[in-house]
Formats: structure tokens, C-alpha cells, sequence
């Protein structure tokens, strides 16, 4: 390993969000009104393997606080705000400063990469990278004292104020240790606890106040070894510690051994004082849910996410009545024994679990603008994605620029969680006999051509083999019976229907140990069950009777023998080929997951009908204007058409079956 420095100009790195300024030798974000320009600068080391002090030359002027990250390979190493006064507004001498983080071990091929967002005109410009190799000389061990060792936890929690403070004040009045102002933001503290448990994997829960008067670093170690920071940048509508402004952050599977110090540090911030309340460890057990059977799920969109109560007088503001679909939801994941943690910035609704993403009159593009914020924040397992309605509400904006927002905002979101499970929902129908005379001309035809084209997009999400499905929410909603007076938000009905929609994807994606819940008819015997990946898998069957699950990802299915059933929980899992079906075979659906008035327990018809037909020819045509499912007996190809006569939703491939001459209405099942 050379002494020599390694340079990086930030011009010469990958760039996203950002933009190069080649003759002034720097990157700058574009300027935004609200701060929402957010920018990343990506490169590759091809360096000898080795521990580096990493120095970021940047520039922090005096008009705004830029938070800055610095991630390896998508972990992050290093975080801070750009809050100095050094005489400047502009990119300058005066301005120009250096952040070094030490002892970073860099292999050959790891990606670094550094993100900003703007604030208040504080573009987060970047010069260049510098990484000079490091010689770390060891320091031995401090034998703890009784005066400094730090507390026990005991059953996997402790109270903030019951940990070893230094720089912090514990407030037993209020339940939270908290960081004293000052007019420079010079105020850190760190709050440490020694865990004495049983080896092993652990979740860490830290919950935390997260207000809107400043923008405070927070940092997690163990052993001195950092696991987790992120910067306290919520407006929740509290400038103090209080359930507006209490929230929860994450950090998934650390492993813990006896003795090991785990420490929470943070700094004080334009009144944002670090205040932390507590620390809960949860044992994981490795699966998706990424904490010991919790599945955190992160409900994301607009107002119709955020809730939008009404009342005799109109729109209710009062932030504990917007509840939205999301108590309801909340009531099934509960009613139905699933452990989940609704995670998010927002605390909306009240006597539930109330954190989401839900943010009333935002377009496709704010949310894109800061879901690289939320997600490596709350680190959602599951996302409902549910936007869309203002964008087409904005004559300004076509709707096929709308469809290709949604297309990058899907992109984003899998680059950041590319374990997560995305689920992407139409949007509601509107009641055009409500809307004010202000709405813009052909509302409905413009929201039944965006809704139309979102299977499409999923369907093309999943075949580059990203973690994606679709829920039809639109098509649950009856505009006559499930919209408030304004014409688009859902009343309680409409709320509801939404959770049954949700519901049904979810409880089919969320268990490692079980298939879809709306499939629970067919697959209660689980020792004769295949399940897939969610990635392009070929699955093998017996002689025996199975159930035969491929999930998410084009698959190869075989049932080899017996009365097989491949089941399908949604139209959005893939186009397999089941490569022996016979007519002991059966296939199965779900009601929930495919919508267009498919109803469980009933048997479809082979003429139009509105719970569900079978289209049988070398040229199947749809029928009626409900679902019906295609089967061309040239081709074998099977595919389903959630409206019926394709007007607002196309026909999506399911299966190709090998071998078959025709398929029969007996053959196919329809689950709840």
C-alpha cells in the first residue's frame, strides 16, 4: 500500500442529482424551493486493499445547513450538516473546509460514495475526494472502573436517563436525556450502556425525538465500531420532546457478544438537542422482517396515505384524526397475529401505530425527492406505494410524463431497499358529479390511463428482477359509495377496502415460514408445499400432491406427478412456464391479489359474468367487463384481464402451459 495520496476530483465521479462545474472545479445540487434538490457522487476504488483516512474537500458557506453522508458500498461510514459561517455564500477559498474520517478499511472494487441536500441555497458542493493510507497505532484496553463502566442492560431495554451520560442531561421528568443549547452547536453527548446478554443477533431499537427546529447528527456504536448514523431532519410539527415528535430508528441485525459497550452519540443542532429516550435490543432471526417476526412497513404516498378526514364542516386538519387507511390496516395485520412496526418520518392518526410517508398534496417527483432520506433512515421491509392523484390533478403535468416518474420513483426506491418488497397500487377512481368546476378537463380518463399503465410497469420491474408487485387499490373503490364530497379522497368505506387491498398483498409476501395468506385454502398442508425465491427459479415437484408457490420472477415450474396446484397470489408475479400440466392439475388464484371482481369459492364461467370468466381459443377475446382470465390453445399462453374488455387495464401474462390441449373452468380456483 503507497503513501501517495489517492485524488478523486468529484467531477470525474458518477454523478446522480448532482451536476459538474468543470471550469470552477467543483459539483453543486441545483437550487430548489422547498430543499428538495438531493444529490449523489459515486466511484470505485481501485486502490490496494488497505485502512484509509478518507478527506472530503467540500465547501460549507454561510446561507443554508446541507447535511452530508459518506457510504461504503451503501453502508455509512461518516455523516455531518454543512452549518459553518466561514464569511462566504458562495463556493470559495473562505468557504472551503475538509472533513476527514479515519480508519476506513477500503478493499479493491468497494464503492464509495457521498450524497447532500440542498438547504436554503447551501448547494453541497463537492471538490474532490483525497484517501491517504492510514497506520493506526493499536491502544490497548482501559480496564473499566467502577465509576465508569456502563450499566447492564437488563432485559433487553434500558431508559435512556439509566445509561453512563457524558455530555448529556437525563430529564427524569420527561423520560428522555437531552443535550444543552448552545448559540455555536458545540453541544455532544454520548449515552453508553454494556449489554451482558446472550451472544447473538440483535435489532436495535433506538427511539429518539426528531423535531423541526434543527437538523442533529446521531450516531450508534459498538465497541467503538459505528453500525448506524443518520441526521435528525423530520419536521413533525414540535419543536420539543413529545409523541409529534417521538419516533423510532431501526438498525437491523448487529451482532452482540457479552460485555460489548454499545454507545448512542449525538450533537446538538439549532435547538435540536439529541434528545434520546430509550433503547429496546430485539432478538433476529435472520428472516426478511430483518427484526425477530416484526415486519416494518412503511406506508408511502399522499394524502390518501397520510389520511384525509372529513367531517359536517369539510377536511378535518386536527393531524390525530387523519388515520387514512392505515388504522385499518393496522386492525388486520393485528387481528390476524402478524407482528408489524409501521415506520416513517409522519405521526398521523392516533390509538394505532401512526408512523407512515404519507404527505398531503405531493406529486410523484416529492416523494422521489426524498425517499433517499426516508428509506436509509426507517429501513422499511415492506413499502405500499400509493401516488399518483396530484400529479394527475395537475394540468401542468401529462400523464405519460407522470407514468415515467413513476417508473424512475420505482427505480429509486429498489436501488435503496433492493430487499424490501415494493408494493405499487393504483390510485382511486374519482365521483365526477363532486368535483369543483376548477378540476381539469377528462380527470377520470387521465387517472384510468396512469392506472392502466402501472401492471405494465411492474410486470417490467419484476423481470429485471426487482423486489416489486402490484395491488389494485383503484379498483377496490366504487366511486359512488367510497369517496368523500370532494370527489377523490376515500371516506371510511373507501379507507377500509384500501386495507383489505393492502392487506391481501401483504400477508402474502411477508412470511418465510408460511405462503399467502390468501391462498390459506388450498396450502394448509405445508409439508407439500415448493415455494420460489421471488427471483427466476425452476422448482421440481414429486409424485405427491403439492402446492407448487414460484412467487415474484419468470419461472420453470414441474409438478412432476400427483394432483398438483400452482397457486398465484397476484398478476404481477412473473410469467412462468409449468412445463407438465395436466388434467389433474389444478391452478388457483387470489381473489384479493388479482381484483376485478374475482369472488373466493366461486367457479368461473366461460360466458360474461361479474365474478370472473375463462376465455378459451386460438384467439381468446376478453369477455364482459369484469376479470376473465385467456387460454390460447395454440400457444398454451394463459393470461388475465382485470377489466375485462382491456379498456383501462391490458391483458398480463401468467403461464405458459406446456403440452395442453385446452383448460377447463374446473381447473381453476378462485382462493379468498
Amino acid at each position: 500500500m503507497t503513501n501517495t495520496p489517492i485524488t478523486i476530483e468529484a467531477e470525474d465521479m458518477f454523478l446522480s442529482g448532482y451536476f459538474a462545474e468543470p471550469s470552477k472545479g467543483y459539483i453543486t445540487l441545483p437550487f430548489t424551493d422547498p430543499d428538495t434538490s438531493i444529490g449523489t457522487a459515486s466511484t470505485q476504488f481501485t486502490g490496494t486493499t488497505g485502512t484509509y483516512n478518507i478527506d472530503v474537500n467540500y465547501f460549507d458557506e454561510i446561507d443554508g445547513q446541507a447535511p452530508f453522508l459518506v457510504k461504503v458500498n451503501g453502508t455509512i461510514i461518516d455523516s455531518w450538516v454543512a452549518n459553518g459561517s466561514f464569511g462566504s455564500t458562495n463556493a470559495s477559498n473562505q468557504s472551503r473546509t475538509t472533513r476527514t474520517i479515519s480508519g476506513v478499511v477500503l478493499n479493491t472494487g468497494d464503492t464509495i460514495e457521498i450524497s447532500a441536500q440542498e438547504n436554503l441555497g447551501e448547494l453541497g458542493r463537492v471538490d474532490s475526494l483525497q484517501l491517504v493510507a492510514a497506520t493506526p497505532t493499536p491502544t490497548p484496553p482501559t480496564p473499566p472502573t467502577s465509576s465508569s463502566t456502563p450499566p447492564i442492560i437488563t432485559g433487553l431495554s434500558i431508559e435512556a436517563e439509566d445509561m453512563l451520560l457524558s455530555g448529556f442531561n437525563a430529564r427524569a421528568d420527561k423520560g428522555y436525556v437531552e443535550l444543552p443549547f448552545t448559540d455555536d452547536d458545540t453541544s455532544f453527548g454520548t449515552a453508553s450502556a454494556q449489554f451482558n446478554g446472550t451472544a447473538g443477533n440483535f435489532d436495535f431499537k433506538v427511539t429518539y425525538f426528531d423535531e423541526k427546529d434543527g437538523k442533529a447528527p446521531f450516531s450508534v456504536k459498538v465497541n467503538g465500531t459505528v453500525v448506524d448514523s443518520w441526521i435528525a431532519n423530520g419536521s413533525f410539527g414540535s419543536t420539543r420532546g413529545d409523541s409529534q415528535s417521538r419516533t423510532t430508528r431501526t438498525i437491523s441485525n448487529v451482532a452482540l457478544n457479552p460485555g460489548d459497550i454499545i454507545q448512542i452519540t449525538a450533537q446538538e443542532h439549532l435547538g435540536e438537542l439529541g434528545r434520546v429516550d430509550s433503547l429496546q435490543l430485539v432478538a433476529s432471526n435472520g428472516s426478511s422482517s430483518g427484526n425477530n417476526n416484526v415486519v416494518e412497513i412503511m406506508p408511502l404516498g399522499d394524502s390518501i396515505t397520510r389520511g384525509a378526514e372529513f367531517g359536517n364542516n369539510g377536511k378535518i386538519s386536527n393531524k390525530n384524526l387523519q388515520a387514512g387507511y392505515r388504522d385499518h390496516l393496522s386492525n388486520l395485520l393485528s387481528g390476524n397475529g402478524i407482528n408489524f412496526d409501521f415506520v416513517g418520518s409522519q405521526n398521523n392518526g392516533s390509538g394505532f401505530d401512526n408512523d407512515n410517508e404519507g404527505h398531503g398534496g405531493w406529486t410523484i417527483n416529492q416523494i422521489a425527492n426524498n425517499v433517499g432520506t426516508w428509506l436509509p433512515t426507517h429501513k422499511p421491509e415492506v413499502i405500499l406505494l400509493n401516488i399518483g392523484t396530484n400529479d394527475m390533478l395537475s394540468a401542468t403535468t401529462t400523464v405519460a410524463q407522470a407514468i415515467s416518474n413513476l417508473d424512475s420513483l420505482i427505480d429509486s426506491i429498489t436501488s435503496l431497499r433492493p430487499t424490501a418488497r415494493l408494493i405499487v397500487s393504483s390510485i382511486g377512481p374519482i365521483n365526477s358529479a363532486d368535483l369543483a368546476p376548477s378540476i381539469i378537463p377528462n380527470l377520470a380518463a387521465r387517472i384510468n390511463a396512469y392506472s392502466a399503465a402501472i401492471p405494465g410497469i411492474v410486470a417490467n420491474k419484476i423481470t429485471a428482477g426487482k423486489n416489486v408487485s402490484f395491488v389494485d387499490v383503484g379498483g377496490a373503490l366504487n366511486a359512488n359509495q367510497d369517496l368523500e364530497a370532494d370527489g377523490f379522497h376515500p371516506n371510511d368505506a373507501g379507507n377500509q377496502k384500501i386495507a383489505n387491498a393492502f392487506y391481501g398483498a401483504i400477508s402474502s409476501i411477508i412470511s418465510s415460514n408460511a405462503p399467502s395468506a390468501a391462498l390459506s385454502t388450498s396450502l394448509s398442508n405445508s409439508n407439500n408445499l415448493i415455494e420460489g425465491t421471488g427471483n427466476n427459479d425452476t422448482l421440481t415437484g414429486t409424485t405427491n400432491d403439492e402446492v407448487i408457490l414460484g412467487k415474484q420472477g419468470n419461472d420453470i415450474l414441474t409438478g412432476a406427478g400427483g394432483a398438483d396446484i400452482f397457486a398465484y397470489a397476484n398478476a404481477s408475479e412473473g410469467a412462468d412456464t409449468i412445463t407438465d400440466f395436466s388434467s389433474n392439475n389444478r391452478l388457483q388464484f387470489s381473489a384479493t391479489g388479482f381484483g376485478g371482481g374475482l369472488v373466493a369459492g366461486s367457479a368461473l364461467s366461460t360466458s360474461a359474468t361479474s365474478s370472473g370468466t375463462l376465455s378459451i381459443g386460438s384467439e381468446p377475446i376478453s369477455l364482459g367487463s369484469s376479470a376473465t382470465f385467456l387460454f390460447d390453445t395454440d400457444s398454451g399462453l394463459l393470461q388475465f384481464d382485470r377489466d375485462g374488455n382491456g379498456a383501462a387495464y391490458g391483458a398480463v401474462n401468467i403461464a405458459t402451459l406446456t403440452g395442453v390441449a385446452t383448460l377447463s373452468t374446473g381447473q381453476i380456483e378462485i382462493a379468498a
